[in-house]
């Protein structure tokens, strides 16, 4: 068939097309790590300014209670003076415009005329002992009923404090009740909280830009050695496949002449074909997983049409004996023939991965079902089976490389440990996404969503 074609071809069709000039992209890596520098920043700037609202929110609370403090202690004294002229309120009721002198009586205070009180923000009101207002004077206010209350009342943009008028330890006689317009004290609080909120937002974007900068340096040795890194891996994978390969060509040629190989070398001839192979197999997905990294996939050309419903009946038909030798079901649905752009051989190589995945962990006597449905602008491709399935802990570490369940498996299916990531890489590069769903001993299902061509 043409589809074994292809498979023999991906190596050199990779070559190609990694050659090929795409458009200037971000780097992956250079991507990651601005990923990491951003939330490392904001990450900075969130815990700053945390910081400083604490600090802010402090400052003003410290500032306006010194504020009303202040008020207070003004207050109350206004109101000692005004106790000493409770007495003379019923005679003075009507000749507000009457200046009185200051005099000094037995109890050596000073005593202020009421009339001496007016002021535009302040209001003096003298109350009997029932609580009925006697009189008032300064500023006029709208009458609020009297309440026996001795601590500072604020209501509305009005501070009030009353005291009783209480002669050597008898029952008050009265009550003055002294208030004050808080305007000022508002807008001095308002200029406040507008010059910590200015300030804080000028010190925030400081803070951003010079965080910025030093995220940026602290995170450059880590970048750097991430590229030596993926460099090494792609020129080690490159390097290893020529002498692999003629150790692999020299098993193959012994064993094509049995008559020159001893009995007890045919055991160990088959092991250095399967470790071989095995290494050819790593090799390969290495490289590929450097140059997904190095941008190769990132650039890819969708220019060619895919028809997924061929190519995955193309794949079912390639694996048909495996799955008949493993003792399970195949079932398919295949409701309309769907278009996506792409690789052609770099989507057979994400369904084939994920098909032998299935083959492999669904026990004999299992099923597998395969179903390719068109959703808006999206082709939804979903494999579902009865296998071991994967503990829900483990889930969110099946796309790391080398990451295994089981590590013992490894030895018995053979696997690198590299499918599902580099299927979920080639999946992003197609502009897709790769979820799987997974319940132990139930089974897994896995979708893939590719843009379709409508």
């Amino acid at each position: 068939m043409m589809l074994s074609k292809r498979f023999m071809a991906w190596g050199i069709g990779l070559n190609q097309w990694t050659r090929r000039k795409h458009p200037r992209r971000i780097h992956p890596t250079q991507q990651l790590f601005r990923a990491l520098s951003l939330r490392l920043l904001l990450s900075y700037l969130g815990a700053m300014t945390v910081v400083m609202g604490l600090s802010a929110a402090a400052v003003y609370q410290v500032f306006s209670y010194s504020l009303l403090q202040a008020l207070d202690v003004h207050l109350a004294t206004i109101a000692e003076a005004a106790k000493h002229n409770l007495s003379a309120v019923p005679h003075s009721a009507g000749g507000g415009d009457r200046i009185q002198p200051a005099v000094i009586d037995q109890d050596a205070d000073l005593d202020l005329p009421w009339q001496d009180l007016q002021k535009t923000t302040e209001t003096v009101e003298w109350f009997d002992a029932a609580g009925k207002r006697l009189s008032v004077a300064g500023r006029k206010i709208p009458f609020k009923a009297f309440t026996p209350q001795f601590q500072p009342l604020q209501q509305e943009n009005l501070r009030s404090l009353t005291l009783p008028v209480v002669v050597q330890g008898q029952a008050p006689q009265g009550y003055v009740r002294v208030s004050m317009d808080t305007h000022d004290v508002e807008e001095d609080l308002d200029r406040l909280r507008l010059g910590l909120g200015i300030g804080g937002a000028v010190a925030i974007g400081l803070m951003g830009v010079t965080g910025g900068c030093l995220t940026r340096r602290s995170l450059c040795p880590i970048e750097r050695s991430m590229d030596k890194l993926q460099q090494f891996t792609a020129d080690a994978s490159h390097e290893l496949r020529s002498p692999i390969t003629a150790i692999k060509t020299a098993v193959e040629v012994m064993q094509t002449h049995p008559e020159r190989i001893h009995r007890a070398d045919v055991k160990k001839l088959r092991m250095m074909a399967q470790a071989t192979q095995h290494i050819t197999d790593l090799m390969e997905d290495l490289l590929l997983l450097a140059r997904a990294d190095d941008d190769a996939l990132q650039g890819i050309e969708r220019t060619q049409s895919v028809p997924l419903h061929d190519l995955l009946e193309d794949l079912v038909e390639l694996l048909q004996t495996k799955i008949e030798t493993a003792g399970l079901a195949l079932e398919m649905q295949m409701l309309t023939p769907i278009w996506a752009e792409g690789n052609l051989s770099q989507l057979s190589r994400v369904f084939l991965n994920l098909l032998d995945n299935a083959i492999l962990y669904t026990p004999s006597g299992g099923s597998i079902s395969l179903s390719l449905t068109q959703a808006p602008a999206i082709a939804l491709i979903t494999i579902r089976d009865t296998g071991i399935g994967i503990d829900a802990a483990h889930l969110p570490h099946i796309f790391d490389r080398f990451w295994r369940a089981d590590p013992s498996r490894s030895r018995q299916t053979g696997g690198t440990g590299l499918g599902l990531a580099i299927a979920q890489a080639i999946v992003i590069a197609h502009g897709g996404k790769l979820t799987v769903k997974s319940q132990l001993g139930v089974g897994s299902c896995v979708q893939v969503e590719l843009p379709s061509i409508v």
